[in-house]
């Protein structure tokens, strides 16, 4: 049964079908076994023999979790768990009666729910269509979304077409009228009937640049109050609604994506929990890397990113003349995420940190990163340590 069980997720996606040995002076196809070391029961193994430099040759033995590189890794759920806990969220089961089903806390279920909504946040920004043309409405508003282990508040433009369900969402960044008129000049068609409370806040409906820009494009601008009737039918009264009120602001984008993806399975007719599976694998890219503690895969560009806004912190501490061990663990944390940039590319990343003279590097756990690189290369470049 366990075995059908995995190779189940494996068709559904969630699960690599096959894995090569990481070693480089092996990469040779490895094999599904019983491994009682593992939480799961089974493990990835390599049972090919390799050269030594001193020209014998060895078994290599290497051994890899079956949840590496994977939506799975790093939790200390069951598979079965955690398809239960996704199971339930795209059914909107109440997170009570999830708990109870599967016995773990509620703290549990609220991670793993935001994590979903990641996912689903993902599949929605890929998905994308361009929405709207004459004689149809579209409902747009800025949405707030802040992933569970990610300190970047992100800002998001949405919208859906009335008439057909379709959808976009657009990151834009910057609460600003240029942006917003751009992400919606490249997702809504011309002569679009427009329904949003944001052009009050920014003034577009006496901005005399808007109003030219509405002529050409021909986009016309309604209140929502003018659609009050229909307003309550509308994706946004049923988001908004299912968010959360602590959380109205700073997760609505999440709850949005949420219930766009389960709407567009539906009315696709495929299952959620297999489109959810699929969805997770492309976005859990197995050539990217990963600083996160729930197996998060993250892009270079994304750890660049952090890379740079953790400098920032350092050096505004530094220039701010904070004590030795105020800036330390803000140092340590910058200099083992350099450390892991490095494994990873093979290239030291520069920022003003480096530049600006600080007393205690030479103190921090991380000293010139070479003892932390030699022991960490393996785990982080080839990603072969056990996760459970």
């Amino acid at each position: 049964m366990r075995r059908v069980f995995l190779e189940r997720l494996m068709d559904w996606g969630a699960l690599p079908k096959t894995r090569s040995c990481p070693a480089e002076n092996c990469r040779s196809e490895m094999k599904l076994m019983a491994d009682t070391r593992f939480c799961d029961g089974v493990s990835w193994y390599c049972s090919a023999v390799i050269p030594k430099k001193n020209g014998k040759r060895i078994p290599c033995q290497n051994r890899l979790s079956i949840r590496m590189r994977t939506f799975f890794e790093g939790s200390h759920l069951t598979l079965e768990q955690i398809i239960l806990i996704v199971r339930g969220w795209s059914k909107n089961t109440p997170q009570k009666e999830i708990a109870n089903k599967i016995s773990v806390s509620k703290n549990t279920l609220i991670v793993w729910s935001s994590v979903c909504r990641d996912v689903a946040t993902d599949y929605c920004l890929s998905h994308s269509k361009l929405i709207g043309g004459p004689d149809k409405t579209v409902d747009i508003d800025l949405l707030h979304g802040k992933k569970k282990y990610d300190t970047v508040q992100y800002l998001m433009l949405g919208g859906v077409e009335r008439e057909s369900g379709n959808y976009f969402l657009a990151i834009v960044n910057e609460r600003k009228t240029g942006k917003i008129l751009a992400a919606m000049k490249q997702w809504i068609e011309p002569n679009t009937n427009v329904v949003s409370d944001l052009f009050k806040e920014f003034s577009l409906l006496s901005n005399e640049g808007t109003k030219k820009w509405k002529t050409d494009y021909r986009v016309h601008f309604i209140d929502p109050l003018e659609t009050a009737a229909v307003k309550a039918e509308g994706t946004w009264w049923y988001t908004k609604r299912r968010t959360p009120c602590k959380k109205r602001e700073d997760c609505l984008a999440g709850y949005f994506a949420q219930y766009m993806f389960l709407n567009k399975c539906r009315i696709d007719d495929i299952d959620p929990l297999i489109e959810f599976l699929r969805a997770e694998n492309k976005f859990y890219d197995l050539d990217q890397v990963s600083f996160d503690t729930m197996g998060r895969k993250l892009s270079i560009e994304e750890i660049e990113a952090r890379l740079k806004e953790q400098d920032d912190v350092v050096c505004r501490m530094v220039e701010n003349a904070k004590t030795d061990d105020e800036i330390r663990p803000s140092l340590e944390a910058l200099l083992k995420m350099k450390a892991d940039y490095k494994i990873a590319t093979g290239e030291d990343w520069k920022g003003r940190s480096d530049e600006i003279e600080i007393t205690i590097a030479s103190e921090v756990t991380y000293k010139n990163n070479t003892n932390y690189i030699e022991e960490n290369s393996m785990n982080i470049k080839d990603e072969i340590s056990d996760p459970d």
